[in-house]
């Protein structure tokens, strides 16, 4: 019977920095890393110390934003990013990539992206008057024209030779996809899709009927056979119906960490990934062991907040050190979505010209070196995975070919009324990090970037309602809050539950900012007394059951690790109450 998954951290340097992670693996496997991190006076990160004396280091100006990234392997050094720019309040507008690559962004009024220049391609974003996009034309790939429903929702993308066409029902579901050759006029496929009549459960494809579990997992796609564990986190793939050729294993934060793969017929271990996440929950890495259990590779993914900077193929020693490695800087579309890599030289090495959806594959031999530069990053939060052929999105698994997810949302309604669906019908304008819940990017005059909410109710105004109409916050990380729009609250009982508001005392500790998120003094004492990591409060923040509190403005989450949080209008900690 399989050993659980386990994960070990440690929080020093209270209140609340994580100092440093441990992972270890299943079974008889000795799969341990450990990552480490440093920070600076004012408790910004600037230092995350990777496996195998792999370092990254962040430079800040006065204002905590990041102006320079360099990377060390053991004595060698190299810089991944420098003279890093930014406009008023938010986004960067320029950069030198290490090898001499510079960025370029234009922004309109709305501080959204129209012009784009990574050294001598250049993207252009044209938007309409509800801010979708309407045309992207690059210098690699030619222009694409967008078109869009009144809910918003993609329904043709055309190039000068393709237009494919979605159909959508009542509830969102996509029902067709139709693809027409613009030089024979004829339809080179069409893919029809049929829902149950009680559910947005997807039945069959083209009339094959495709089959799921109780729960509405599909348990079969395309020739492979999925299962799934009591969580209803899929576990094994099967080949062929029979053969099994790689399961997987998922931590206490629901982040998968070890997936092993199989010989296919011999059922023989042919090797094992551990997979690495930084403490907001982006991907940072995956280290590659033999059937034997010998550390032989990895890939690590270095970033500047969401926009992956570079990636690190490196190879190890029998005795786990660095033997050899390949560096190359990673440029990404208005969405963070890598779509070129370059070498030292300033080659392309790799470029992905997907639809709107994800389909199709990167082309990973761009210079014709007979040398593929493998890159497994895809919309963000998400991971290609060679054995499932889906990309793994943190709580889900997304399929491209029909844009939705093969497990219904974990949380629910609470991302929007079609549990399956994929941010909402617009992969152009949301992005769905965790796998819970769409987010866009918006920016409110006077405060800044916000990661936008975009449920179904308020999907056509989630950027467009510019001002305190506009649901987020400050964009530190995956998740959005409300913006604050009054003072400071007491914290609540929460609703439905009996007794007065709570006093909450000014505490020991002084109101400390962590991570990007302000907790009071009283806050603080009561994690600090009860052991109650930082880690711990933005998991039931983010993952929690939430509710509005007694008091106006106040929020109650409650989590599945029994920590109860409640939160004023600004996203600020004011209690904890530990299970």
């Amino acid at each position: 019977m399989p050993v659980p998954s386990r994960q070990r951290s440690r929080v020093v340097n209270w209140p609340g920095l994580l100092s440093s992670r441990g992972w270890w693996g299943v079974n008889s496997g000795d799969y341990y890393e450990t990552l480490n991190y440093g920070y600076d006076a004012a408790r910004n990160l600037v230092q995350i110390g990777y496996p195998s004396s792999i370092n990254l280091t962040y430079t800040r100006n006065s204002a905590a934003q990041v102006t320079g990234v360099r990377l060390a392997i053991g004595n060698k050094t190299a810089t991944l990013a420098s003279n890093i720019s930014y406009l008023p309040f938010g986004p960067v507008n320029s950069l030198t990539w290490g090898n001499g690559i510079l960025l370029s962004r234009t922004y309109d009024q709305d501080y959204q992206l129209t012009q784009q220049q990574v050294g001598n391609w250049q993207t252009t974003y044209r938007y309409d008057a509800d801010s979708n996009i309407s045309e992207t034309a690059t210098s690699l790939w030619g222009a694409v024209q967008y078109e869009y429903d009144a809910l918003g929702r993609l329904t043709q993308e055309q190039t000068n030779s393709v237009k494919k066409a979605y159909s959508f029902d009542a509830t969102g579901n996509r029902t067709q996809r139709t693809t027409t050759s613009l030089t024979t006029s004829d339809a080179t496929d069409t893919q029809s899709l049929n829902y149950a009549s009680d559910s947005n459960r997807l039945t069959s494809i083209n009339g094959s009927t495709l089959p799921m579990d109780a729960a509405g997992n599909h348990t079969q796609i395309n020739g492979r056979r999925f299962t799934y564990d009591s969580q209803g986190r899929l576990s094994e793939v099967y080949q062929a119906n029979i053969y099994k050729i790689a399961d997987y294993k998922y931590n206490a934060l629901g982040q998968r960490i070890i997936k092993r793969a199989y010989v296919m017929g011999s059922q023989a271990l042919a090797g094992t990934t551990t997979y690495l996440y930084d403490p907001s929950g982006k991907l940072i890495g995956q280290t590659f062991y033999d059937g034997n259990g010998q550390k032989t590779s990895g890939q690590y993914w270095f970033w500047l907040d969401n926009m992956p900077l570079a990636q690190l193929t490196a190879n190890f020693s029998t005795l786990g050190e660095v033997s050899s490695s390949k560096l190359i800087y990673l440029h990404v579309d208005h969405l963070n979505t890598p779509r070129l890599a370059t070498d030292s030289t300033q080659a392309l090495l790799w470029r992905w010209n997907s639809d709107a959806y994800g389909v199709g594959a990167p082309e990973e031999d761009v210079d014709g070196d007979g040398k593929a530069a493998t890159i497994a990053l895809r919309f963000p939060g998400q991971i290609y995975d060679a054995q499932t052929q889906l990309s793994y999105n943190y709580y889900r698994d997304y399929n491209p070919d029909t844009g939705r997810y093969v497990q219904s949302d974990p949380i629910g309604l609470g991302g929007g009324l079609n549990t399956f669906g994929y941010v909402l019908g617009n992969p152009l304008k949301y992005t769905d990090p965790k796998g819970l819940n769409p987010l866009a990017l918006c920016f409110v005059p006077g405060i800044g970037w916000a990661a936008c909410t975009a449920t179904a109710e308020a999907a056509a105004s989630a950027c467009a309602a510019i001002g305190t109409a506009v649901t987020g916050a400050l964009l530190g990380g995956f998740f959005a809050e409300e913006l604050p729009n009054s003072g400071d609250k007491d914290a609540s009982t929460p609703t439905g539950q009996r007794g007065s508001p709570i006093d909450v005392e000014s505490g020991t500790n002084e109101p400390t900012e962590i991570d990007g998120r302000e907790y009071s003094g009283h806050a603080l004492d009561r994690m600090q007394g009860r052991g109650v990591p930082p880690s711990a409060v933005e998991d039931a923040i983010q993952n929690g059951k939430s509710s509005s509190g007694n008091t106006p403005g106040t929020t109650v989450h409650v989590g599945s690790n029994g920590v109860t949080v409640v939160t004023n209008s600004g996203g600020r900690v004011i209690t904890v109450i530990p299970k």
